[in-house]
């Protein structure tokens, strides 16, 4: 359960999570990239994929302020062919690791994709995580992600920036979401979460002027119950 603790925060701070608005993106990209310029381990996309994820709904921030400054951020983009998601790039500033920021996101990044992306013809999501980066592993297992398979890619063609192997190959694990997957974003959003982070932050989440949480709560149970 997530609650104040002992290095609580003051009691006007407040981050906001939400889908990234198109005429933010360029803040999120600034954001992005200043993660990945030191991170090997994540993909470092352009800012032309970044103002497409933004565009198309599948750019997730949490924000302190107006849309800024960003101090988490992920993506839960569709490939072309209409059969998959791929939830990627989670970022976090240093100074909010380890509160539960990435899992509130990550939980909301989920719980929107799947109640109003494609709630007719649920799609797979998957995730990709480089062999040498233990930093997500835990959050995915937590919110129902399992692993697959780990493939190899060839270097040729991915960022120089990302971490490669003695061949000059960049290697990666492969997991998908579960359907117990569904089931714990649920009662993360009904029994664990109270809207406080564990360093005293109020959570608020902006789902915009035709939605609410109650009703994206109310959607995903019964998304949840229509798979039992």
């Amino acid at each position: 359960m997530y609650h104040a603790s002992s290095m609580s925060a003051p009691a006007t701070d407040k981050v906001v999570f939400g889908q990234v608005p198109s005429t933010a993106a360029e803040e999120a990209y600034s954001f992005h990239r200043s993660i990945t310029l030191t991170n090997e381990h994540i993909w470092p996309r352009e800012a032309h994929e970044i103002q497409n994820f933004a565009t198309n709904g599948e750019l997730f921030g949490a924000w302190r302020g107006n849309l800024s400054p960003f101090v988490c951020m992920c993506y839960v983009k569709s490939d072309a062919d209409g059969k998959e998601f791929e939830f990627g790039g989670l970022s976090t500033a240093p100074d909010k690791k380890g509160v539960g920021i990435a899992t509130a996101l990550t939980n909301f990044a989920l719980a929107y994709t799947l109640v109003y992306s494609s709630p007719s013809s649920p799609r797979q999501i998957i995730a990709h995580v480089h062999e040498s980066n233990n930093e997500p592993r835990g959050l995915l297992q937590k919110v129902g992600f399992q692993f697959s398979e780990r493939v190899e890619y060839s270097g040729s063609g991915i960022p120089p920036t990302m971490k490669r192997n003695e061949a000059g190959n960049v290697v990666g694990d492969k997991f998908h979401f579960t359907i117990d997957g569904i089931h714990r974003i649920c009662a993360w959003f009904t029994k664990e979460f109270r809207g406080i982070l564990r360093d005293g932050t109020r959570a608020e989440f902006d789902l915009g002027p035709e939605a609410t949480l109650d009703e994206l709560k109310r959607a995903l149970m019964e998304f949840a119950a229509s798979l039992d």
